[in-house]
C-alpha cells in the first residue's frame, strides 16, 4: 500500500571509527530531526508531503520521540511506516541529515556535534580529518571501513576556501587547485579552455509578488502579468551571468522533473514565452487594465533584495519603470539573514529569491505554493493548486504524477504568483588529471557521485 518500507542492511557497514553501522542509528537519525527540542529545519523532509508516521505530533511535542514511525527490529532491519503513500521516498532516504548517527557518539560531543574532525562520523567513501572554523581548507581523506573501500581512487581531497574568483581562478591557473568554480567575468574568459563545464539547470532566481501586501495591486493578476512582460532575461543572462545562464518562462528548470521513463519533462524552458516574454506592448496592455482595475493612475512598490541579487533587481527596477508609466519601485538591499527573515513578512511587495532543486520530483517546486506550506513566501492562495498538489503527494504512477504537475504548473504561470527569470547552474574548470568530473546542475559538489563514476 506504500505506507511501509522493509529496509535490510547490508552486513559490512561500518562508521570511520570502524563500529559497525546498525538500523538503530538510523532510527536515532529520525528521531533527531523530528525532536522539538533539536529545531531542525530538516523536520520538513519527513513531515511535509513524506510524513513519516507521527512526525508532524512528535516535532510538535505531542507525541514521544518513540512513538516515530520509524523501528529498528533488529540490528539489520530498518522499518519505516508513512501517513500516506510518498513516490519520492527513495531521495529522501538519500539526504545527508537521514544519514546514520551514532546516538553514544552524539551524546558524548556534549552540543558540539559534527563542529571538529574529532565530533563527526563517516558512513561515506571520505572522512574529514583536518578542519578548523572561518579556516581557509577542509581536508578529507579515504575512509578504509567503507563497505566498498577498494573502489575508491583517491587517497584524500583538499578543499581550499577562496572567496574571492579571481583569486581561485589564478590558484587554478597556477595548479595550486585541480578544479575549480568559475564566476562572473571569468566564465567569458575561460570560454575555448576545453576543460569548461558549464551546467545551466537545477537552480532558477524568480520574482516573488507578495499576495501578502497592503498593495491592491499585487493581488491584480493583470498587474502581475505586466510585471512579468517586462523582465528582458536574455540581457540579464548576458550581462549580469555572463551567459552562464539560460532565460526561464516557465515554473520548472530544465532537468527538474523527469517522467516515468527518466526523461526530462520541463525541457523547453519556454514553453510558456506567451506569457512573460519580453514584450513591451503586452507588457503597457496588461498594465492599462490593471490600473483601470484598481482606479489608480500611478503605483509606487517597496522591493527587497539580497546583496548578492542587488544588480539584478536594479535592472529589472529601470525597465519596469521604463515601460510602464507611473511605475516607481522603491529597492532596499540587506544581508541574506535579515532578507530571509522579512521575505516572509507583508513589508514589501516584491523581492527576488533562488531555489535549487534537491530532486528530480515535482513536490520539490510545488510544494512552496501550497497555502498552508510554511516556506510559501508569496503567501499565495488556491484551492485548485492545493488539491493537485495533494494528489501529487500520493500518486505512485509516475505518468499520472507528471500529468498533475504540468497541470499545477498551468496554474502557476496563469495566476503569476512568481515571475521566473533564469535557470543557472555552475560552470568549472577541471585539470586533466581529474577524470570524470561532472558538475551537477545545482552547482555542488557530490563526492560520492564523483567517486562512482571515477572507478
Amino acid at each position: 500500500d506504500g505506507l511501509t518500507y522493509t529496509i535490510s542492511l547490508r552486513d559490512d557497514l561500518r562508521f570511520s571509527d570502524g563500529e559497525p553501522i546498525v538500523a538503530e542509528d538510523f532510527v536515532f537519525a529520525f528521531r533527531r530531526i523530528a525532536d522539538p527540542e533539536e529545531a531542525s529545519d530538516s523536520v520538513r523532509m519527513i513531515a511535509d508531503g513524506c510524513v513519516v508516521k507521527n512526525a508532524i505530533a512528535v516535532n510538535a511535542g505531542e507525541m514521544p520521540l518513540e512513538q516515530l514511525g520509524v523501528q529498528a527490529p533488529d540490528d539489520r532491519t530498518l522499518v519505516i511506516e508513512l501517513e500516506k503513500p510518498c513516490p519520492d521516498i527513495a531521495y529522501i532516504l538519500a539526504e545527508d541529515a537521514i544519514s546514520p548517527c551514532r546516538e553514544r557518539f552524539y551524546n558524548s560531543c556534549g552540543g558540539h556535534f559534527a563542529s571538529s574532525p574529532e565530533t563527526m562520523l563517516s558512513s561515506g567513501p571520505f572522512y574529514v580529518d583536518r578542519y578548523q572554523p572561518l579556516g581557509t581548507q577542509i581536508h578529507f581523506k579515504k575512509n578504509p571501513y567503507f563497505y566498498d573501500s577498494d573502489q575508491i581512487r583517491l587517497e584524500e581531497i583538499t578543499f581550499q576556501c577562496v572567496s574571492d574568483p579571481q583569486q581561485a581562478n589564478m590558484c587554478y591557473q597556477t595548479g595550486l587547485v585541480d578544479m575549480t568554480e568559475v564566476k562572473g567575468e571569468f566564465i567569458t574568459l575561460s570560454e575555448g579552455d576545453e576543460s569548461l563545464q558549464k551546467n545551466t539547470s537545477g537552480s532558477f532566481d524568480f520574482v516573488v509578488v507578495n499576495q501578502r501586501s497592503e498593495k491592491e495591486a499585487c493581488r491584480n493578476v493583470n498587474f502581475r502579468h505586466a510585471l512579468a512582460n517586462c523582465i528582458n532575461r536574455e540581457e540579464i543572462c548576458e550581462k549580469l551571468e555572463y551567459g552562464a545562464a539560460s532565460p526561464l518562462t516557465r515554473t520548472y528548470p530544465a532537468g527538474s522533473l523527469k517522467d516515468e521513463n527518466g526523461e526530462d519533462a520541463a525541457s523547453d524552458p519556454e514553453f510558456y514565452k506567451e506569457l512573460c516574454a519580453y514584450d513591451e506592448n503586452a507588457a503597457k496592455a496588461f498594465y492599462e487594465q490593471a490600473t483601470k482595475e484598481l482606479g489608480v493612475s500611478s503605483l509606487e512598490l517597496k522591493m527587497i533584495v539580497s546583496q548578492a541579487r542587488t544588480k539584478m533587481a536594479e535592472v529589472i527596477k529601470d525597465e519596469w519603470e521604463r515601460v510602464l508609466p507611473g511605475l516607481k519601485v522603491n529597492i532596499r538591499t540587506m544581508q541574506p539573514a535579515q532578507f530571509y527573515e522579512e521575505m516572509m513578512g507583508d513589508e514589501y511587495d516584491v523581492c527576488i529569491l533562488g531555489m535549487t532543486i534537491d530532486a528530480f520530483d515535482p513536490t520539490s517546486v510545488l510544494a512552496i505554493h501550497k497555502s498552508d506550506n510554511p516556506m510559501n513566501v508569496p503567501g499565495y492562495n488556491n484551492p485548485e493548486l492545493d488539491k493537485k498538489v495533494d494528489e501529487i503527494y500520493v500518486e505512485m504512477d509516475k505518468r499520472k504524477r507528471t500529468q498533475l504537475a504540468l497541470e499545477v504548473e498551468k496554474i502557476l504561470m496563469n495566476d503569476m504568483p512568481i515571475i521566473p527569470i533564469y535557470s543557472i547552474g555552475s560552470s568549472w574548470l577541471a585539470a586533466d588529471t581529474v577524470k570524470n568530473f561532472r558538475a551537477p546542475g545545482d552547482g555542488i559538489i557530490d563526492v560520492s557521485r564523483v567517486w562512482k563514476e571515477s572507478r
